[in-house]
């Protein structure tokens, strides 16, 4: 009997994901989307090796070749978020092809979620036509405590009904191809390797400062994946014994100092106090108009008030990203906030008290960058994890 092209054995009998049919995967995959070492992540399949005779020709065998079609270079991305479900058709070189979305039904039950991203990711197919043969893969990319090496999302404060939902399954039993679970912050930092500000690099944390302050690791070019947890329990790091109470009921905590809450917080006390600033007009006189981009506006304008209230919030922030920086390494650090003005601020800010700080010499060894994607960030990341988690060669049996 000839040889045959197989994938390993665990996959080989029932396919990617538990599916019947087993996924052709083409010889020397060329994708960059797929990175530089091409290991299996997610899905735990062992690194697959070529195994050849010393002469096919010789030994008679039958030698099985894949239309040039199959090259892995597309892959499909699935965003799910608060507010929507998008789904994108991604090329190697990070080219999207098509695009849909969908509302994402957050207060109902994940069945309806997942219905509405699989309709987009079938009408984002159907768009590319005769591309679609070249899908290889699916990445798909949510917030909240998921078990990445299971395909399932443990739970999701944007999702409450959402508790142990298996993400890969129905993806892979309507399309037929193996699936990739990645958190969205996770994804934002990988894609600003692969195609953002950090392109090249091999070694970044990504920060992004919202009401929780979120962070990723990219270590070796590969994310740093633990299974059920949050991007966000960086954000409970105490970095300010006595300081305000968080909302985890810990005080000091990072988010507590350095969140855009606390921002906003600083502001509205020395308003409060009867500090002069122009906050108050600006914010009607009510408290609960002042915001992060409000006040990010005047302190570059020179209002009292709203520069303290920046630099002390970057002070803070400073602390928590030179404890990071201390323990992981990396060459540089994106720091990320909406609207982008306000990440500039912060990551401004953030500099200015590292270079007057003991920890100063951090910053010649790793540089503060903005990250360059937006929110594209996530779904191409998703489409790189999932191109890098199956993308393998193919091993030749006798």
């Amino acid at each position: 009997m000839g040889p045959v092209v197989s994938l390993p054995a665990e996959e080989a009998e029932t396919g990617p994901n538990g599916s019947d049919k087993p996924a052709v995967v083409p010889p020397e995959p060329d994708l960059s989307l797929a990175g530089s070492d091409g290991e299996p992540g997610p899905n735990g399949a062992d690194k697959t090796e070529t195994e050849e005779p010393e002469s096919e020709a010789e030994a008679g065998f039958e030698v099985l070749t894949f239309p040039t079609r199959l090259r892995a270079d597309l892959a499909l991305a699935i965003e799910i978020s608060p507010t929507s479900v998008r789904a994108v058709a991604v090329e190697a070189e990070g080219k999207v092809l098509a695009e849909e979305r969908r509302p994402s039904r957050a207060t109902s039950e994940s069945e309806l979620t997942l219905d509405a991203a699989i309709e987009a990711a079938r009408a984002v197919v159907a768009g590319i036509n005769s591309s679609a043969d070249r899908l290889t893969a699916i990445g798909v990319t949510m917030p909240g405590r998921l078990r990445p090496s299971e395909g399932v999302c443990v739970s999701c404060g944007d999702f409450p009904a959402w508790r142990e939902v298996s993400l890969a399954t129905p993806f892979s039993a309507a399309f037929d191809l193996p699936v990739s679970l990645i958190g969205t912050t996770q994804a934002a930092a990988l894609a600003e390797t692969r195609f953002g500000s950090a392109q090249g690099l091999s070694n970044l944390l990504f920060v992004r400062i919202g009401i929780d302050i979120d962070f990723a690791v990219i270590s070796n070019g590969r994310p740093l994946m633990l299974n059920e947890a949050s991007p966000g329990q960086v954000g409970h790091m105490v970095v300010a014994p006595g300081g305000p109470r968080c909302s985890c009921g810990e005080i000091g905590c990072w988010q507590a100092v350095a969140g855009r809450e606390s921002l906003v917080a600083r502001a509205v006390h020395d308003i409060g106090s009867g500090v002069p600033s122009a906050l108050s007009a600006a914010a009607g006189n009510r408290p609960g108009a002042v915001t992060p981009a409000l006040i990010c506006q005047l302190a570059a304008s020179g209002d009292g008030v709203a520069r303290n209230a920046l630099e002390e919030t970057g002070r803070h922030l400073a602390l928590g990203l030179a404890n990071l920086v201390t323990l992981f390494d990396p060459e540089a650090v994106i720091i990320d906030a909406m609207p982008s003005a306000v990440g500039a601020a912060l990551r401004h800010a953030a500099e200015v008290a590292l270079k007057a700080s003991p920890r100063s010499h951090i910053l010649s060894r790793c540089v503060l960058l903005a990250p360059a994607l937006g929110d594209m960030g996530p779904v191409l990341g998703a489409a790189a994890w999932a191109a890098q988690s199956h993308s393998r060669k193919p091993r030749v049996v006798a």
